[in-house]
């Protein structure tokens, strides 16, 4: 039993420890419409207890654990079996537990997540192959030193920070300061190099493209096409939905299932199989 637990799952597989009857306590709370957005919330509208949030932003990689983290630790999960039957009850009664095991099912499933640096999509619209290669490389570079380190990428340094040194790669290279850097970058000369060797390498006067990324098999619509599936089919779909299970588990069910009508996509691939069967029916009503 947790909450918003795949994440945690994941991490647990990369030690080798794979967990059976998951029960997400987060995706019960939605199937449930319940109004809190947070385990926090849910905690005192379902329970009256509150909890002291103070250690959840403070520094975890400190060993041994203070037992004010410990504790902080212990009181995140110790009321769950309390909250996870009351939801169930709602959930029950909105005949959607069939949904609720689909997506506890999913969450056993999942993988090990390696970790790989990757840019945005727009970005290989938007950048010369140089930018992109050069900021794919710094990501790689800051992951190496964040495990090197033991912290995490980010506070090696922030994805903008690198952006901004390819943007203004001379003075960056002349300033040689990398203020933004973690201090055991910045003062690290071995460190540093690593981003002045591809910093020099990137030509910013570059216009090279990125090669095109592979287009999908979809149906292309127009823009006054998209507007009518989504006002003739999409919405009167979501308005039963919003009806009969209100607004935070109708965005639930029907995650992504505008994009994928108006974008022209066909595949289910991507979906659970109760999601497969209203994609079905909304797909069958743009052939009519």
């Amino acid at each position: 039993m947790l909450y918003s637990g795949s994440e945690d799952i994941a991490l647990l597989k990369q030690h080798g420890c794979n967990i059976k009857n998951v029960f997400d306590v987060q995706v019960a709370a939605t199937l449930s419409n319940h109004p809190a957005r947070n385990l926090g919330d849910l905690l005192l509208a379902e329970t009256g207890r509150t909890i002291d949030k103070s250690e959840q932003t403070s520094d975890w990689s400190v060993r041994p654990l203070s037992a004010a983290k410990i504790e902080y630790a212990a009181n995140d999960v110790i009321f769950l079996p309390e909250i996870k039957e009351k939801l169930k009850q709602l959930i029950d009664a909105r005949d959607l537990h069939a949904v609720l095991e689909e997506e506890n099912l999913a969450l056993e499933k999942i993988t090990e997540r390696s970790h790989v640096p990757k840019i945005k999509p727009s970005y290989y619209k938007d950048f010369s192959k140089s930018f992109c290669d050069a900021l794919l490389a710094m990501l790689n570079l800051r992951d190496q030193i964040g495990k090197d380190l033991n912290i995490p990428p980010n506070r090696v340094v922030d994805n903008r920070y690198l952006e901004d040194a390819l943007f203004n790669r001379d003075a960056f290279l002349i300033s040689n300061e990398f203020k933004s850097f973690h201090p055991k970058v910045r003062y690290s000369q071995h460190y540093k190099n690593g981003f002045i060797d591809i910093l020099r390498a990137y030509d910013p006067e570059s216009t090279e493209k990125n090669p095109r990324m592979p287009s999908r098999n979809r149906r292309i619509y127009s823009k006054d096409e998209r507007n009518s599936i989504v006002e003739e089919i999409y919405n009167p779909v979501k308005a039963t939905y919003l009806e009969n299970y209100g607004e935070r588990t109708t965005e639930f069910l029907l995650r992504g299932m505008k994009r994928k009508l108006i974008s022209g996509e066909t595949s289910t691939d991507d979906l659970r199989m109760y999601q497969r069967d209203i994609f079905t029916k909304l797909s069958a009503a743009l052939d009519m």
